[in-house]
This record gives structure tokens, sequence and C-alpha cells, in this order.
């Protein structure tokens, strides 16, 4: 190959010493926030005699540093480096942009990407250099609070490139990234990493950009040596490529004792030619982003220690096996083949085969068949008698719970085991309580619709349409997404599932057509249903619309088209002009709009991933100027309808009692049942009942469940006295969380928010009504400030005669499997009192004084007292807190929680007495003061500095502080516009995942849109406010809305424990964490795909658009959870605020 110019790295040994880094020919530090170190480091290096470090200095940092790449020509080149992380890094990563001669980013490459604390790692990566590049810039970025080290940094030729070095895809002396479920991964050394745990259900990982083209033939081998305590007998590599993963399991050797054996996948399997394949699009060898090793999920102890992972060149035996591997497909394709053939010819249909429930359009040519196959019972508890041949299995998770009277250690969760008519031994359920209690998990009964046909036209006949009317045509094309919708139990053959067939037909329909659709090679309980073409009529679930509805004054109305049909991808709407709303009433015209490209299929969305989140066109149908309240359907001539909708005033104020209901829900400390909750609940861990809370010696910031069982563990000694434990009989109430019953200090940003909508619109929240007991109902306090104060008065229980506040209750493990909340036998403690919760305490209790000053002087005053003893004690106890729990080894973050709720509680209390102290407390500790840290986690307090009065701001102050919210909601502004359904944040660098809220509430992590427009009432934040609840509205690819008992359509699995484990529905007002990325990778993302989605989804699960990305499970975290203080508030307050605003040209009446 004929040599040509290389671009030079200057200086990427570091060995010359000038510049503002103290390394010649790199730049200045760039930073986006916090303050970046950047020094040449001449005492931690890869290769003598320095290398640059970037470090954090004092707060979370997101900066860079780089060099201009000179000689820039089309083709490609190899970067060669080394690096090393340590410290809480987020991000750490070395690329290559190229620019064009107008320094328009053309493309960019990402060299190295980790975190976590490592050892030195080689990197190598190829960049191609495009047609038109006349710049390059290469980069070191850093984002997090840990350092980053970087060395040998060098250019060299394609044809040099190093095979050995390439086909290593892990090292132990790197050490995984991460690990996760059962399986802890410990060590690092070039004698290997420790992989163990008591059972295989986890793995580890690791984040690195490889380039492993060139290899596809190779084998992935693992080096490892098992340990004495090791009975797993298998292992599974996953090597991911961003959409798509290739899979390999490995058999270990059974005699292999401790010596180290090099193993390699199953039947020869090579990176190319996998054991399996998952994800969408086309495995890249030269993209590779991640590798993972996975135990077995089987409750096999694991103890291996991995040295090496690597590509090798497959040897005699491998080959052997790769040959009995090729026989035995072509006997399966064989074999499938047959299959197919009977399964057509004669289906296997019955009363509980699956049902069509309903045909609709997609299109004139195109008709969607929805398919329910399955039915998953809710079970209730049962009192548990004991059957000869029971057994009770108890896991491997040891805790602290009483029984029979008594504290113990035991396992966390007994299963039930019971032979079944065949004398088989299955899982029969859980016992609880003083294992008197069963419950028996949920049912599932009915037939699986059948694979080997679902996807073939042949299974299908068209009747009524094209030039064989009489005797059917297949359809066209067949297309499918199929999802579980329900919990499945272990297997994939008992699964509830919903599946979505797309026919394409030979011919549009034209309206009032009929067509018969025949089902002669599918298991379907009907063989033939029918289908009237009615567009007018018809719902498409194309049509997606808000079914909260909206206000008549309301700035922003819109509906969304868009269809993604599955393995056929997406549909395009290009020849859809012309949008109508049709009146609910009589099916007349009311409003005619413009369909719009809102984000087309190959435009790259404003959310993380750099690429489209929907993969297919999506559509904008604006009808912000209709005003008139009716009932109406958003219709597309030719296509169909959406769900019926309302424009009426009470519009919000419906949705605000529906999530009222939902925290109404989740008070711990009383008894609820209709009309308050659709089912009976007993009071839950109240100390009138004999339900003892310990007090505990660790705060709530040194960790959850596990610090609690920790601490009382240490309390009780080894003779588990109960007599040296104190009982706290206070702490009792608040808002019970979601998968388990803590109450927890972040409970009150819930209260704050409710509070704060309360002081926005006073007379509309004192003259509401909302469902809540009858002592709250009738007195004098605004019933949504009731609800914020069943939390606020659990801490001012809290409260220590010496002011400080405890920082809530946590149980010593989460909840055991088929105990509902009022059958807590797990130990409960209460955390010790800390600076944070106070000040955060102070901050609400301080609000809630001014809220309350007019219904009820004497419990504002109570509040306001709470509120300065609290904020007194935290100032006198920070520094003795701080270092005491340092000391315990807790206490990540602590500095800034501190800085955050300390601005907070003194603007608060400033406003309440007016006192300079607590003014300057809050200069002390600001951001708009000018004391470091980071802004976007003190909005809270900048909004409420924005709204003193005048008299008590500073003005320059006070500017800022209303800067910074505008600032922030033109951040969110520009977000929205840049994804398909209007999703609204400040913060555009989150990843996209349930656990923030991502697709569920309104602002995602902040109210800044809301604050901006109660700032300035200018229309353009009211709208954009309006726009950031369509998607959660339903207004989304799955026209549900994901909040319970909400809209048409809503979640039906919920994770809340008391409902699941008595048989019940959920209540109304959970708000679920709802859609995630379905390319995120790790430990709390990848069991599911493995476990509970492999073999149910259709297409793989990776490779669903993260916009319809929802699959209602129950158990499911990411997705099916919630929190108190990470949806529920959020949706409160912002339709809250809704409803409250005033009227256009007149005041609100609330109904």
């Amino acid at each position: 190959m004929p040599s040509r110019a290389l671009p030079a790295i200057q200086n990427g040994s570091f060995t010359e010493a000038a510049g503002p880094t103290g390394a010649a020919a790199w730049s200045e530090p760039s930073v986006d926030r916090g303050e970046l170190s950047v020094v040449r480091d001449t005492a931690d290096f890869a290769s003598a005699p320095a290398s640059l470090r970037l470090e954090a200095a004092g707060g979370p940092v997101s900066g860079s540093v780089s060099q201009r790449l000179e000689d820039l020509a089309p083709g490609a080149f190899l970067v060669r480096g080394k690096v090393r992380s340590s410290g809480d890094v987020d991000l750490a990563s070395v690329a290559v942009s190229l620019r064009d001669a107008s320094y328009e980013q053309l493309a960019w490459v990402e060299l190295s990407r980790w975190s976590g604390g490592r050892a030195w790692r080689s990197f190598e990566r190829r960049v191609e250099v495009p047609e038109g590049a006349a710049d390059g810039l290469l980069m070191i970025l850093l984002q997090g609070r840990g350092t980053l080290w970087v060395d040998d940094l060098e250019v060299v030729e394609v044809d040099r490139r190093d095979a050995e070095l390439a086909s290593v895809l892990f090292r132990a002396e790197d050490g995984f990234d991460y690990d996760f479920g059962a399986l802890d991964a410990t060590g690092g050394s070039q004698s290997g990493v420790r992989l163990s745990g008591s059972t295989a259900r986890g793995g580890a990982g690791i984040h690195e950009k490889l380039d492993l083209s060139g290899l596809g033939a190779r084998v992935p081998e693992i080096r490892l040596r098992p340990g004495a305590t090791n009975r797993t007998s298998s292992l599974t590599l996953q090597i991911l490529a961003d959409d798509a993963k290739h899979v390999f399991r490995y058999d270990l050797p059974r005699d292999a004792g401790t010596e180290e054996v090099e193993v390699t996948p199953r039947e020869g399997a090579t990176l190319q030619d996998p054991s399996r394949v998952e994800g969408s699009g086309t495995f890249d060898p030269a993209a590779i982003t991640s590798v993972q090793v996975l135990g077995d999920w089987t409750k096999d102890p694991v103890d291996l220690t991995i040295r090496e992972i690597r590509l090798v060149e497959p040897g005699p035996e491998v080959l052997a096996e790769q040959a009995e591997r090729t026989r035995r497909r072509a006997e399966e394709a064989e074999a499938h083949r047959l299959a197919v053939e009977a399964a057509l010819a004669n289906p296997q249909r019955g009363e509980d085969a699956p049902r069509v429930v309903a045909v609709r359009p997609v299109g004139a040519d195109l008709l969607e068949v929805e398919i329910h196959a399955g039915r998953t019972i809710r079970q209730p508890q049962q009192p548990y008698i004991k059957q000869p041949g029971d057994e009770l299995r108890p896991d491997e998770n040891p805790t602290l719970r009483r029984l029979d009277g008594r504290v113990v250690v035991a396992a966390e969760n007994v299963r039930l085991m019971r032979k079944n008519d065949k004398g088989e031994l299955r899982s029969a359920g859980y016992v609880v309580g003083d294992q008197d209690v069963l419950w028996p998990e949920v049912d599932f009964e009915g037939l699986l619709l059948e694979p080997l046909t679902v996807d073939l036209p042949a299974a299908y006949r068209l009747m009524g349409i094209g030039n064989a009317a009489a005797e059917g045509v297949e359809p066209e094309e067949v297309h499918r997404k199929s999802r579980p919708v329900a919990p499945n139990l272990e297997t994939a053959e008992r699964v509830e599932t919903e599946h979505r067939i797309a026919l394409r037909l030979p011919a549009p329909l034209e309206a009032g057509q009929t067509v018969r659709i025949g089902f002669p090679g599918l298991n379907t309980a009907q063989q033939e249903v029918t289908y009237t073409h009615a567009p007018r009529v018809e719902r498409s679930p194309a049509i997606h619309v808000s079914q909260i509805g909206y206000r008549p004054d309301d700035p922003h109305k819109r509906a969304y088209l868009s269809h993604w049909t599955g393995d056929g991808g997406g549909v395009a709407f290009d020849a859809v002009e012309r949008f109508e709303l049709l009146d609910e009433r009589n099916d007349e015209t009311v409003f005619r709009g413009e369909v719009r490209m809102g984000v087309a299929q190959d435009t790259a969305e404003s959310l993380q991933g750099d690429r489209n989140h929907s993969l297919t066109d999506v559509f904008h149908l604006d009808f912000s100027d209709f005003r008139t309240p009716g009932t109406y359907r958003v219709h597309v001539p030719g296509l169909g309808c959406s769900f019926p909708f309302e424009i009426r005033h009470e519009a919000w104020m419906d949705a605000l009692r529906v999530a009222m209901r939902g925290l109404l829900a989740h008070r711990s400390g009383i008894a609820l049942g209709p009309p308050l909750l659709p089912y009976e609940r007993p009071r839950p861990m109240h100390p009138d009942d004999g339900f003892d809370v310990y007090q505990l010696g660790v705060t709530t910031l040194e960790g959850e469940a596990k610090a609690v069982l920790e601490d009382l563990q240490r309390q009780l000694g080894d003779g588990l006295d109960t007599g040296r434990l104190t009982v706290a009989p206070e702490a009792w109430g608040g808002h019970m969380d979601a998968g388990d019953w803590d109450r927890n200090r972040n409970h009150l940003k819930t209260a704050y928010l409710l509070l704060e909508a309360v002081e926005l619109h006073p007379e509309f929240f004192t003259r509401i009504s909302l469902a809540l007991p009858e002592d709250e109902a009738s007195d004098a306090l605004p019933d949504v400030a009731n609800e914020a104060l069943w939390t606020v008065d659990l801490f001012r229980r809290l409260q220590t005669s010496e002011g400080g506040v405890r920082g809530g209750i946590e149980s010593a493990a989460h909840p055991r499997h088929g105990e509902a909340s009022w059958q807590e036998t797990l130990l409960v403690g209460v955390f010790a009192p800390d600076h944070v919760s106070s000040y955060h305490f102070a901050a609400v209790a301080a609000k809630a004084a001014r809220v309350l000053a007019v219904a009820d002087p004497a419990l504002a005053a109570a509040h306001r007292e709470a509120a300065e003893r609290a904020f007194a004690w935290a100032e006198a106890n920070e520094a003795r807190v701080a270092a005491e729990v340092a000391a315990r080894g807790g206490g990540n973050n602590v500095e800034a929680l501190r800085d955050t709720f300390r601005s907070l509680a003194a603007v608060e209390l400033y406003n309440l007495t007016e006192a300079p102290r607590y003014h300057q407390a809050f200069r002390d500790t600001s951001t708009l003061a000018g004391h470091p840290g980071n802004a976007l986690e003190q909005h809270d307090a900048a909004f409420a500095y924005a709204r003193l009065p005048a008299s008590l701001a500073d003005p320059a102050l006070a500017d800022a502080a209303r800067a910074q919210i505008l600032e922030a909601a033109e951040r969110a502004i520009a977000f929205a516009e840049g994804n398909a359904f209007g999703l609204t944040t400040d913060i555009p660098s989150l990843p996209v995942m349930g656990w923030l809220g991502y697709f569920s509430t309104p602002g995602i992590l902040s109210e800044v849109c809301v604050r901006a427009h109660a700032l300035t009432g200018e229309e353009r934040f009211l709208a954009a406010t309006i726009r950031s609840c369509d998607f959660a509205a339903g207004a989304n690819p799955m026209n549900r809305t994901l909040t319970t008992g909400l809209g048409h359509r809503s979640p039906r699995w919920p994770l809340h424990m008391d409902s699941h484990h008595t048989g019940h529905a959920p209540p109304p007002g959970i708000t679920v964490y709802g859609p995630s990325d379905p390319q995120l990778a790790g430990g709390a993302f990848d069991w599911a795909h493995t476990w509970r989605l492999a073999g149910v989804m259709h297409p793989d699960s990776r490779a669903w658009p993260t916009s319809e990305f929802y699959v209602d499970i129950f158990g499911w975290p990411p997705m099916n959870e919630y929190t108190i203080h990470q949806t529920f508030h959020r949706v409160a307050y912002t339709w809250g605020y809704l409803a409250a605003r005033e009227r256009s040209g007149e005041a609100e009446e609330p109904s």
C-alpha cells in the first residue's frame, strides 16, 4: 500500500513540559460545568516520564482538553494510546472530531470510552477520514467527579495494526467496569478477577470501544480458574455493538479442579457466527461497545477467576465442533420445514386459544390485527395449610425478621414447592408472616399464538378484496410486533402476550368496503373476522392524542401521526396532507388542519444516543387555535381516528384528582378502603398495632436497606437481644414508596412542590376538593396541603428535642415476596438525624408555615418553630455529622447536598421570618452568589429567591435567579423541539432511562417551564409545559397513558406490592417510570432482556423504538416501578398548575 502523510499527535507521550496544562501542544481546558484541573503527571504514567491527568476539582465537572490534527487526507489511520481512571467518573473518553473547512462536524469517532476505577488499559481504534475533511480535533473528555490519565498517544498506519492487541476483549489487570445481580467482581491483577456469588443470577461487564474487524472467524476463548466453592457449570458471554448483540454459551469442564482452563463456546461459535444473535441492525465488529460475562441464572454458587477473554484461531477440536454444528443445522432446518407445513395444515384451536380483539386501519391498504394470547390471573393471599410432600425452600439472602414473635436471622423469601397431579414438585408461591400465609403468585391460562406460522402470508386469507374476492388471497406482506402484557412465570410459554400483526392488502380499501380476514394457518379462536373500512369511525393506532385532553384556552393542542410495524419498520404517511376534528356527538367536522412533518425517521433526536428513538416518521397535527368545549376525535381522511378526547375547563383538574388519589393510596399508618381506595387496606406500620421501629446509629447519607441491616445486626449482637434496641414510636406515617415501603428524606420534595403549587394559586387550591379522610376533607386547610402534610408531619415527629431531623424509615431488606405492607416481618429502623435531612425539612416546614398561616395560624407557628430549630441544629452539627459519616465509609456527594438544601432552607426561612441571618446563609451557599457548585441542583432555591418580595431581595441576586430559571426553560424548549413527541428537559445529557421519569413526567427532572411561566406569564412557557405532558397523557405510539386509572388505556401491572400480593388491580394515580432506551446495557437492564423478554418480544427487545418500549410486566424496576419523589410529585405539581391558572380573560371556577 502506498504510504501517505498521517496526522501527527504532538507530545502524545507528554515528555515536553510547557503550555497551560504543563504539557506542550495541548489546549487549555474547555469546561461546560464545574472546574477541571489538567496537569502533566510525573508520578503516575504508563510510560516514563509523564502522563496527562484530568481531574474534577471540588465537584462534578464536564470538560475536555484537545489538540488539532494536521495533514488530514481521505483514508484511514489508527490511533493508539493508554488510559486509566479512578473515582466517581461518569464518562471518560478519547475521541476525534473531523470537520470540514467551515468547521461543521463530519464525523465523531470515539476511540475509547470507560468509567470506574481501572488499571492502565491500551486501546487501538481505526479512524476513517471522509472526503471534505479539512480539520481534526483529538479530544480527551471527562464527566463526573473522578480522575483520568492518558498516555502514549500515537497515530500509525492501518497496516501496522496489532492483531494480538485487537483480539483481546478483556484482561484481568484492567478489571470489570461493573457487576450486577448476585455476582461480585473483585480484584484486578494479572492473576485474574474473581467473579463470585451465592447464585449464578448476575454478571459483570466492561464498557469499551473495540475494533474487531477482520477477526470474524476467530473464537472467543475465556481463560479462567474455578474456585473450590464453584458449582456453576456454564457461562454466557455477550459482545455488544450498540444495537446488536452476539451471545456465546460456554460449558465449564467438571474435572478442571482449580487449575486454569481455556474454554471455547459451544459448537465452536465464532465472532461472526455466535450461539445466538439479539438486537436490531447489523453487528459491526469494528464498533464494539461492551463485553459482558453472565452466570447461567441457576441457583448454583459461582467462584471463578477470569484472567483473559481473547479471540483465537479455531483449533482442530473446534473445527470439528463447527462441522457438527453445520450438519445439525441442516437437520433442524428440514424438521422446521415439516413442522411449519403441519401447523399450517392443522392449527390447534380451542376455547382458550388466542383471540382476535380488534382490526384497525393503519392505512387504506394496511390493517393491524390485534391478537391477545393467554390470560394472567391475579391471586389473593390465602391461609397456608400444609399438605403432604410440601417443601419450603428458603432463598440465600439472610436478613433480620420476626418469626413467631422472635427476631431471627432467616431467609428473606421462602418459596413453597408442592407436587402437581403428576407428582412433580412445582412452585406454588411464597409463604409469609409466621409462615401461615400463602401467596400463590399469579396464574396463567390459555394457549400461545403459533410461532411457526404467525409471520407467514399463507397463515392468512383476505376475502372480498382483489381479483380473487371469493376464494381470497394472501396478504402482500405480513409484519409483526409482540410484547408481554403481564408478569411471566419464568418461561416464555406462560406469558400473556399482545400481538399486533400488520397485513398489507393487495389494493386500498374504499370507505364502506368490507373485507373478511381468515386465519387458515393460525391457531386463533376465530377462524375469520370481518372489517368494514369506516375511517371516520374506526380508531387507528397511528393517531395519538392526549387522553387527558385540553382546556379550551390551552395554547398548545396537538395530535401525532406515526406507526412502527415491528419487523416491517416505519410507515410512510407522506401523502397525508390534512386532518380534521370530529364532534363525538354527531360526527360532524368542526376543524380542519394541516399535517406537518415533526421529526423524520432518519433524523437524530435531541435525546441521548445520537439516533432516532421512534424508528418511523412522526407527524404533528396542530389544533391549538380550536377552543370550543366538547368531546372530539382526530380524524385523518382515508385512515382513521384517534381515541376520543375532551376539550373542557376541568381537563387538568380531573387529571390532578387522579394523581392525588395515587398519593393517598401510598399513605402509611392509616387504613384505607372504598371510596378512597378500590379495595380494603389495613393500617400498615403503626405503633398502636404493635409495630416497632428501631432507632439506628447511622444516617440516611450512608445507604438504605443494607445500612439498616448492618446497623441493626451490630446493635443486636450475636445473641439477637432486642433489649439492646431503642423503639421509636413516633416513627410512623408519611407516604410509602413503590417496590418497598420506605419513607425517606427525598419524599420532602413531593411535599415541597405540592405546597409550592398552593402558594402559586392559593384561592384555587383553597376551593377544590379531593378524596381525603373525613377529618381532613372537612378542615380549613387546602386539600393538596393536607396531602403534603402527611409527609411533612412524619418528619416533624422525627425531629429530636435538640432540633435535628432524622432522614427517614427503612426496612432491613426489600419487601418479602408475597408480604403486604401491613404484614411486614422485616425489621425496620429510623435513621439518625443528619444535617442534610434537617436543612431539607427546614425548607419544607418554612414553606408550610407560610402556606398555612391564614387557614391555621397555630399549625403554621408549629411548623415555623420546627423549621428554625432544624436549621439551627444543622448549622451547629453539619461538620460533626459529615465527619462521622465519612469515617463510617458513607457520604457520597454530601457537600453538594448540603449546599442545595441549606440554600433552599435559608431562602424559605428568610421569606418567612425576614431575619437577615438567613439571607446571609443563602449568600454563603448559593451558586447565584458565586458559591461553587452545580446550579442545576439549586433550581428550587433560585425560584424561591426570584419570587421574594422586592423589599427583601437583593436586586442583583433576584435578577440572577430569574435569569437562571429562564435560561433553563429556554434549554428545555430547545430540547423539546428537537424530538418527535416534545419530551422536555433542561438537562440534555440525561440518559434515556425510566428511573428519571424520562417519558412519564413533564420536565423529566425539573419544573423550569412551569416556573418560567409563573415568573413571566409568557404564553410560550405555558405552551411548552402543556406539550411536555402530551406523551405521558397518551399521545404516544402505544396510545396509553403512563398513570394508572387515567385515560382509555393505562398500566395494569405497576410494581405496587400491596395490590399485587393481595390479588387486586392497582389503585389509580400511579405514574410509572415508563419507557427506557432498549439499548441501555448494564445489570439493571440486561437481565430482563435475557430472562423476561427473549422469546416473547418480537422483534428482539433491543430492536424496539424507545418511544414504544414499555413492557407492563410488574417486576422490572426501571420501567414498572415508581417513587413518590421521582414521578408522583412532578405530575401532580404540573397538572395542578395547569388546572389552577386563570382562564384566559376570566377567573377559574374549579369543580
